[in-house]
């Protein structure tokens, strides 16, 4: 029998604090009220396209990118992936997003 030590792909979608949020937009700052915490965030337009892009659906770290780079209308290459990673690891921090293993 052979066994594969296969790493799951990582998906990443909105937390269920994520659905119920109330955003107005300032101008290119968005600001973002979270009623399951009470929180106000503001959010930049790259922070709020990645939440856009993940309210659409839910997916792998580059098919977000591929969708951000759509929203932006620029080439996936013209993006820096790795700039990109830290914003998501804030919205996780604050509850807005989670990560799981792809089904």
């Amino acid at each position: 029998m052979t066994t594969h030590n296969a790493t799951p792909t990582v998906v990443f979608r909105l937390s269920r604090a994520a659905e119920d949020l109330v955003i107005e937009n300032w101008g290119g700052i968005h600001t973002v009220y979270q009623r399951a915490s009470g929180e106000t965030h503001a959010f930049n337009e790259v922070t709020m396209a990645l939440v856009d892009c993940l309210r659409q659906w839910p997916g792998p770290f580059d098919h977000i990118l591929r969708c951000v780079a759509a929203d932006f209308g620029v080439r996936e290459e013209e993006l820096v992936a790795g700039e990109f990673m830290p914003v998501a690891l804030r919205l996780e921090d604050l509850g807005l997003i989670e990560r799981t293993a792809a089904p």
